[in-house]
């Protein structure tokens, strides 16, 4: 699952994914994307990125984040940040997305484990997307 907030707070979509989404019978694995909200005609700086796995979850309000990165043009204090391809990943490994499959699927062995989502090219795609 990935859930993408804009206006919405981090306190909110991380109760949203605690309390929603890695629940038992939705989902396994869960990335937010935080892209910081910018005035009409400017093009967002800062995003970052969290990866959280139901599988790491200790209780019932306890869910430690598996990856953290922020990957935008700029940190924070307003820093240029120039992230290169490979530094900002996001390994899902094949059981974590293949979870619950029910026979007769099986899950195929021909791609990687785990599957790399690298945000060079997601933090470019959004860029382009809200010009």
């Amino acid at each position: 699952m990935i859930e993408v907030a804009y206006t919405e707070t981090i306190n909110h979509v991380t109760e949203k994914v605690r309390d929603y989404w890695l629940v038992p019978g939705r989902v396994h694995d869960v990335i937010v994307v935080k892209i910081d909200p910018v005035p009409q005609g400017q093009t967002p700086s800062r995003m970052k990125a969290w990866h959280y796995c139901i599988t790491d979850r200790r209780t019932r309000n306890t869910l430690p984040v598996r990856t953290e990165f922020e990957f935008g043009t700029r940190d924070a204090n307003g820093n240029p940040l120039n992230i290169q391809q490979g530094a900002c990943i996001i390994n899902i490994s094949r059981s974590c997305l293949y979870h619950d499959l029910q026979p007769p699927a099986q899950i195929p062995q021909n791609i990687p484990d785990p599957i790399p989502l690298d945000f060079f090219f997601i933090q470019s795609a959004i860029i382009r997307a809200l010009r």
